[in-house]
């Protein structure tokens, strides 16, 4: 059986470093190559050229006025892959929980502290 392709969209490195460590010993470990982009243009980057079966990705990625909603919003468009959103802030409103339902195959998580 193929390792299941995982693309991790998170700006902040500790996270990233927790969510490697997870993915790398889930189910005994070894079951997933696990791609890291710090800005949706590499994750995008990412996309165009390698087939991905779940993207994780944080709702405030990057600095810019896109989003990890953005982010998704675009791979919708040509791919349609399940993503998971991290967010580690509590003030997520209405218009956020709204934007992520209108994606594709979309879950949602909240951790106040490094997930």
């Amino acid at each position: 059986m193929s390792k299941l392709n995982i693309l991790v969209a998170e700006e902040k490195s500790v996270n990233s470093k927790n969510l490697k460590n997870y993915l790398k010993y889930a189910n005994g470990g070894g079951e997933y190559n696990v791609f890291f982009a710090h800005t949706i243009e590499i994750a995008l980057s990412y996309i165009q050229n390698q087939p991905f079966d779940l993207v994780i990705t944080d709702i405030h990625l990057g600095h810019t006025h896109l989003t990890g909603i953005d982010l998704v919003k675009k791979l919708n468009q040509t791919k349609n892959i399940p993503v998971i959103y991290l967010t580690d802030s509590d003030d997520d409103d209405d218009e956020v929980l709204e934007s992520i339902a209108q994606t594709n195959h979309s879950y949602f998580l909240s951790c106040q502290t490094n997930c």
